[in-house]
């Protein structure tokens, strides 16, 4: 039993730090051809959500709770030094033409599967400009919201001061040059289908007591939230 476990622990995952070729991860050097035409380039952010008695760090191209080396960081209890689980990461598969499909990002020795920021709707397609103003995650919180909306949706108190990051949430693209509309989920008072604040637009925390069932669904219960955009197209590595 003990030789069992010493193999299982030995083996359990891949070889996390065998990326030689400069951040494809497959341990093979690109071409110069590969390398003009790839366009994205993978995500760097990291950002740490360590509310109530959870730490742990998302990335922004699918994978989590790691730091890109051989470091967990899904930890419990808070502070404890005591790991729940070494990585993980969002997988999607599907039938295209009845070819099985699937996008998956394990720990990048061996490719990449998802990089920064939203398919062009239009094109179904994305640039590496794009995908470097999208590597970041955005930071919500409900306190914030509950006061948005009781000083400014229903008391219309001119005193009091709007978070930043209210004014700057992604209901609509960051960019009016951007071709995507609508991003994250937001309450909108306006009823003109964009994002907002001074019409009294908010973040969609269910901050009212009663909603329809309809309404209950597309919004935030929790917290504190961490957004992010990534896609599947923007490189072939």
């Amino acid at each position: 039993m003990l030789c069992l476990l010493v193999l299982n622990t030995a083996f359990g995952r891949e070889n996390v730090n065998a990326n030689t070729d400069g951040g494809s991860g497959d341990g093979q050097k690109l071409t110069n051809y590969q390398k003009v035409m790839g366009g994205c380039t993978q995500g760097k952010a990291q950002t740490e959500l360590k509310l109530n008695n959870v730490r742990t760090r998302l990335l922004t191209c699918g994978d989590m709770w790691w730091d890109l080396n051989s470091n967990p960081k899904y930890e419990v209890p808070k502070g404890s030094g005591s790991y729940a689980s070494f990585a993980g990461s969002l997988w999607f598969g599907g039938y295209v033409n009845s070819q099985l499909r699937i996008s998956a990002m394990t720990y990048r020795q061996n490719g990449i599967d998802f990089w920064p920021g939203p398919l062009d709707p239009s094109t179904v397609d994305v640039d590496a400009a794009t995908c470097n103003a999208y590597d970041k995650h955005w930071r919500f919180n409900r306190t914030d919201v509950d006061a948005f909306y009781a000083n400014v949706v229903v008391a219309q108190n001119g005193d009091y001061t709007i978070p930043s990051w209210i004014k700057d949430y992604p209901g609509s693209a960051p960019s009016s040059a951007d071709p995507y509309r609508y991003l994250a989920p937001f309450i909108d008072q306006g009823g003109d289908g964009n994002y907002d604040w001074d019409q009294g637009d908010y973040p969609a925390y269910n901050v009212q007591v009663l909603r329809w069932l309809k309404e209950i669904v597309k919004n935030y219960f929790w917290d504190e939230t961490l957004f992010w955009v990534f896609n599947d197209k923007g490189n072939f590595i």
